[in-house]
């Protein structure tokens, strides 16, 4: 691979790592030091080409070889991936590690533990949480109102908002969907961690 095609794949995976999103022609023309977005622009052509990159239906380049960056694994840590979540009906939840996926350390504050699960199910879209996404979560047994959360209810784990009013608690969809209802809780109910980022196009 030429060194030119390297430095950009390292500067989109880098953005995506950290954002959740691909760069901008403008943020890439920045990065790699050009005059105009226009060369940016051939040079992410030259990468669809050759097959390094895909693009999604919403502009977003998804790495189809992850290439190696030395000063990201020293900025980074692996965080695990623990199977999927669901953001419709709960589903069993699979505490396995499947995979791990390095996170810019700026994200990860104090001395939580950190984990992905990756979405599934429609209830949560209104959000901007699809299925398919990988979903880092704050590990942590307790949430404020507001807070999406992964739960788990009876051993199924799900994905919604947190609210509690005069000690009621409910889970909270946000979704197209109208067949997605609240979800009051009692007893058998255990928070498990904070959603703080979602990242898409992560296969």
């Amino acid at each position: 691979m030429k060194p030119r095609l390297k430095e950009a794949l390292i500067a989109i995976q880098r953005h995506l790592r950290k954002y959740g999103t691909s760069p901008s022609l403008r943020d890439l023309q920045k990065t790699m030091g050009y005059q105009s977005p226009r060369s940016a622009f051939l040079l992410v052509n030259t990468l669809l080409e050759e097959g390094l990159i895909e693009k999604d239906d919403e502009g977003n380049y998804k790495i189809v070889i992850p290439v190696e960056d030395s000063q990201e694994v020293a900025e980074t840590i692996s965080v695990p991936v623990l199977g999927s979540i669901a953001c419709g009906n709960p589903i069993f939840a699979e505490e396995n590690v499947v995979d791990s996926y390095p996170v810019s350390k700026r994200l990860l504050t104090g001395n939580h533990s950190y984990f992905f699960l990756r979405a599934e199910g429609d209830s949560m879209n209104q959000k901007g949480i699809e299925s398919g996404d990988l979903v880092l979560v704050r590990q942590q047994n307790y949430a404020q109102s507001g807070d999406i959360v992964v739960a788990l209810i009876d051993e199924n784990a799900t994905l919604k908002e947190y609210q509690q009013n005069t000690g009621a608690i409910m889970l909270i969809p946000h979704s197209d969907n109208p067949e997605h209802k609240p979800i009051f809780v009692e007893e058998g109910f255990l928070v498990q961690g904070v959603v703080v980022q979602v990242f898409k196009n992560i296969s």
